[in-house]
């Protein structure tokens, strides 16, 4: 990036006004060749640390950086945490859901760090705490845990969000 907000691509072409990458980095990130220090420390960042490389709220974010999110920095199974990482992401970047009080859910994944349990939060009550930070956690669910028991709305579909962040993303191309 240049001046904070101009994407430099490797060809030299430049884009203007970013506000939001996504990285995919792969199974196997390195973090530390991607991100500047600072950000790693406020991340909490360690590189040795395979089971909690990352201090961040719900695995997913972190209040130092509001516009840096994770999806799938998380250790057990993916589907529906992945989803609702994504979903909560764009709901708050969208500007349809804020995180409130983020320190519990540092102070959780910091507690991870000490306790070294082989899967640092239950998939249920993962998904769970996530699809309450969204609103759209079911009453009740039969079965067992998809994608497909939580709801696509509350405040906002999950179309509105969509079509939010595809409204802004054409109108930076477009400029």
């Amino acid at each position: 990036f240049e001046d904070g907000s101009t994407a430099v691509f490797a060809d030299g072409r430049r884009l203007g006004d970013v506000d939001r990458v996504v990285w995919a980095t792969g199974y196997h990130s390195t973090l530390d060749s991607i991100l500047p220090a600072a950000v790693l420390g406020d991340l909490e960042f360690r590189k040795e640390d395979a089971l909690q490389p990352l201090v961040l709220n719900l695995q997913t974010t972190h209040p130092a950086r509001p516009n840096l999110g994770f999806v799938g920095y998380y250790r057990g199974p993916y589907f529906a945490v992945m989803e609702l990482q994504a979903r909560l992401l764009a709901a708050h970047w969208s500007g349809g859901v804020a995180l409130g009080d983020q320190e519990p859910g540092l102070a959780a994944a910091r507690a991870v760090r000490l306790a070294r349990p082989q899967f640092p939060e239950d998939y249920e009550t993962h998904a769970d705490a996530l699809a309450t930070a969204l609103g759209v956690r079911p009453t009740r669910r039969n079965g067992p845990l998809v994608p497909a028991h939580f709801r696509l709305r509350k405040p906002a579909s999950l179309i509105a969000y969509i079509a939010s962040l595809c409204l802004v993303l054409e109108a930076r191309f477009l400029e």
